[in-house]
C-alpha cells in the first residue's frame, strides 16, 4: 500500500492545483473491459497532456517583433509538435483501446487466453495500425454466432466508448482541453470513416476486415449467406453513418483543435449549449453496432448548475429483428460535501433472442432487459486535491449494451479517481 500512496501523492503534487470540476479515474475489472480502459487511458492521456504543456508551451517567439512573423513561427511550431508528439501519442492511445481493449475484451469475456496483439509504430513513425488474434480456450466452451459477431464489432465499439468518455468530461466544466479535443476527433475518424467509406464487395471477394466480417456474419445468421441477397448492406452503413455528423461534441472538439489551439494557441475551447433559462440542453446522434444489426442513438444532455443528466433512446434497424431501448445517466447527482459522490445509470431495452455460448448454446429470453449501475467515489485523502476510491457496481440481464458482456451478471469495477486542474 505504501508505494501506491506515494504514487498518488506524487501525482497530486505534480498535476493537481485548482479544481475545474473534471473528474478522472483509473479503473480495472476482471476482464479489462473497454469501459474501464476508456477511463484509464483517458486519465493517462490527461497526465501526459499536462506534462506536455509544462515542457512545451503553446506559444513561442515572444522576442519576434513582427506580428506576422510571430504568427507564422507559432503555426509552424504547433504543426511540428502535432506531427512529432501529439499524433503519435493519440494514435497509441486509440489503437490500444481499439485492439487490446476492443477485440481483446470480447475475446477475454468469452474465455480466450493467451490472445496476441500487435500495435504498430504510430504515424508518422510507422503505419499506425494494429491487429488482434484470439488465443485458446482454457475450458471447453462453445462459442455462439452472436458472440462471434461482437468480436468483429469490438474494435469500433470500444473506440466509440472512448470517444463518449472524452465528451462526458466536458459536460460539467464547459471547457475542452485541446489535447482531449484532438483525441476526440481522432477516435471519431477511426469509427466513423470506416463506415462512411465502406466499399461494396461481391460473392467472389472474401471479407477482409472487421466491418465486412461483421456485415457478413449478421446476414449469415439470419439466413442470407449470398452477398446478392444481403439485407444489411455496405450501402446502408454509408447512409446511416451520416448521422454521426450530428454529434456536436465532435464539432466543438474540431473547433477547439483547429481554431482555439491551432490558430490562436489557446489551451482550452468551450462547450456551447442551447439555453432555456437555467436549463442547458445539447442533443446528439450517433450510430452503434449490435449483434443483430445497426442501431441509432438519440441522446439528450441536460444541465442545471453543477448537475447534469444524459437521456437516450436507441432504435435498431428492423430489417431482421425489432429492438429499441432507453436510459439515463447522472453526473454529480449526489455529492456529500465532497467526501462521497454517487451517480446512477439505468438502461432498459427490448431485444430479440441472443445466442449465448457456454458448455452448450443457450438463448436469452426475447423482450425486456435492463442494466442498473451505481458509480461511486469515496475520498481517501486530500493533499492539494482529494483522491478518491472509485468504482462501479451493478447488475445487468441478458442482452446487448455497449461495453458489457452479453450474458447476465454482476458489474464490478474499481480504482481511484482525482480531480483535474485547470490553470
Amino acid at each position: 500500500m505504501k508505494p501506491i500512496k506515494l504514487t498518488l501523492l506524487l501525482l497530486c503534487l505534480l498535476f493537481f492545483r485548482k479544481s475545474n470540476g473534471q473528474n478522472y479515474q483509473f479503473l480495472i475489472d476482471p476482464n479489462f473491459s473497454s469501459l474501464s480502459s476508456a477511463e484509464s487511458l483517458l486519465s493517462f492521456h490527461q497526465l501526459l497532456s499536462t506534462t506536455e504543456t509544462l515542457l512545451f508551451p503553446n506559444k513561442i517567439g515572444k522576442n519576434i517583433k513582427s506580428k506576422f512573423g510571430r504568427k507564422v513561427a507559432n503555426l509552424g511550431y504547433r504543426f511540428g509538435k502535432l506531427m512529432v508528439l501529439e499524433v503519435p501519442i493519440d494514435g497509441l492511445i486509440m489503437m490500444n483501446q481499439y485492439v487490446v481493449f476492443g477485440y481483446g475484451y470480447r475475446y477475454r469475456i468469452h474465455g480466450y487466453t493467451q490472445n496476441r496483439f500487435v500495435i504498430d509504430a504510430p504515424l508518422p513513425y510507422g503505419n499506425g495500425g494494429g491487429s488482434a488474434r484470439q488465443g485458446t480456450l482454457e475450458t471447453p466452451r462453445t462459442r455462439s454466432t452472436h458472440e462471434l459477431i461482437t468480436f468483429y464489432s469490438g474494435g469500433i465499439e470500444s473506440t466509440k466508448i472512448l470517444n463518449n468518455a472524452i465528451s462526458k468530461k466536458w459536460i460539467l466544466s464547459d471547457s475542452i482541453h485541446f489535447r482531449e479535443a484532438m483525441l476526440c476527433v481522432r477516435t471519431f475518424n477511426k469509427t466513423h470513416y470506416s463506415l462512411l467509406f465502406l466499399k461494396d464487395f461481391s460473392s467472389l471477394t472474401s471479407p477482409s476486415f472487421d466491418v465486412q466480417n461483421y456485415i457478413n456474419n449478421v446476414n449469415n445468421f439470419y439466413g442470407f449467406p449470398e452477398v446478392e441477397d444481403w439485407k444489411l448492406t455496405p450501402k446502408r452503413f454509408r447512409k446511416i453513418s451520416l448521422l454521426n455528423f450530428l454529434n456536436p461534441f465532435v464539432g466543438f472538439a474540431f473547433l477547439t483543435s483547429a481554431w482555439d489551439y491551432g490558430w490562436h494557441g489557446k489551451t482550452y475551447g468551450k462547450l456551447y449549449w442551447l439555453r432555456f433559462g437555467e436549463i442547458h440542453y445539447l442533443p446528439s446522434f450517433r450510430v452503434g453496432l449490435t449483434p443483430f444489426g445497426d442501431e441509432v442513438y438519440f441522446e439528450s444532455f441536460l444541465k442545471k448548475g453543477n448537475k447534469a443528466f444524459r437521456f437516450y433512446y436507441r432504435h435498431g434497424n428492423p430489417v431482421f429483428e425489432k429492438s429499441n431501448g432507453f436510459g439515463f445517466e447522472t453526473f454529480n447527482a449526489f455529492n456529500f460535501s465532497g467526501k462521497i459522490k454517487l451517480d446512477f445509470q439505468v438502461d432498459i431495452w427490448s431485444q430479440p433472442e441472443l445466442q449465448l455460448g457456454g458448455e452448450t448454446i443457450r438463448s436469452s429470453t426475447k423482450g425486456l432487459g435492463n442494466l442498473m449501475k451505481v458509480n461511486f467515489q469515496i475520498q481517501l485523502f486530500n493533499v492539494s486535491q482529494p483522491v478518491y476510491l472509485s468504482g462501479q457496481i451493478g447488475y445487468k440481464t441478458d442482452g446487448f449494451i455497449e461495453g458489457e458482456p452479453l450474458s447476465r451478471g454482476i458489474i464490478l469495477r474499481g480504482g481511484f479517481a482525482y480531480i483535474f486542474v485547470k490553470d
